[in-house]
């Protein structure tokens, strides 16, 4: 999707994209390959390139073949194809995206890896097969988002850091079951719409680099905040990395049943409080 996109900002008329998987399978999140259809990107799901078609030393199109599955019965990848079903598309260029993979010949003797060539590592503490060796990230979850490896990061450094000290890596962080309250609490507590993200035009975006998502305006920012995320009405924050500290769950819970962190001194923003209601901080 990246280079589909970067290929359209650089100038190209068209872009065809062709992949193995079909629309559930793609490996793709979802916005992206949206963004990519909304700005003009014809993508042909379960077709798998056959031959590059060319006159005269210059590209003059790609051959297609239909792909039938892209995984065996064992779960690996081994597309296979139906060699009578073919379609040929016009281009003057081809540019291959492969995705990534991970380079394991460096590893030290002693670190396992998996079938799916990522590293193997304890869930809870993230160390390897090699005591005081950790991984984490795209080694260890294949192609992932930047906010689940910097959670990897975090859990690492926790781990990294009791191995130095000589302290258990897993005594208090083995996850525990919780329980969620069934019928959360829905008096009392206002029901704000999400701030809708703002984005660049479709007419705008070509020829350019500019972000798509430009980001919040400060006014957008701050009603976005205060909404209440219901993180109280389940009885815990189930993404703790992705808190952002407003408080919004603890002032407006009916119940006053969450406690966001003891040492606060100051709420971030001023609220309005209903009548009899009562701050607090």
């Amino acid at each position: 999707m990246d280079v589909a996109l970067a290929a359209l900002r650089l100038g190209a008329r068209e872009v065809e994209l062709a992949c193995l998987e079909s629309g559930d399978e793609m490996p793709a999140h979802k916005e992206s390959a949206q963004q990519a259809v909304d700005e003009g990107v014809n993508i042909n799901l379960s077709w798998g390139p056959k031959r590059i078609l060319g006159k005269n030393g210059r590209v003059t199109g790609i051959e297609l073949v239909r792909c039938t599955a892209v995984f065996d019965k064992k779960g690996r990848f081994n597309p296979s194809f139906d060699e009578r079903t073919t379609k040929s598309v016009e281009t003057d260029m081809v540019i291959l995206a492969v995705g990534q993979t991970s380079d394991l010949s460096l590893l030290p003797k002693g670190i396992k890896t998996t079938n799916e060539e990522t590293i193997a590592v304890d869930p809870v503490t993230l160390e390897t097969g090699v005591p005081g060796v950790f991984a984490g990230g795209d080694l260890v979850l294949g192609p992932s988002s930047v906010v689940e490896s910097i959670a990897a990061g975090k859990r690492a450094a926790t781990s990294i850091d009791r191995y130095l000290r000589g302290e258990d890596l897993k005594a208090g962080r083995e996850k525990k079951e919780v329980n969620r309250v069934e019928k959360p609490p829905k008096e009392g507590i206002e029901e704000k719409a999400r701030e809708a993200t703002p984005l660049l035009p479709v007419d705008q975006r070509r020829r350019n680099f500019g972000e798509v998502k430009p980001g919040f305006s400060e006014e957008m920012a701050m009603n976005e905040v205060q909404r209440c995320m219901t993180c109280g009405s389940k009885a815990y924050i189930a993404y703790p990395e992705d808190c952002m500290t407003c408080f919004s769950c603890e002032i407006t819970c009916p119940y006053e049943a969450v406690d966001v962190h003891p040492f606060k001194e100051v709420l971030p923003f001023a609220i309005e409080y209903p009548a009899g209601g009562e701050k607090r901080g």
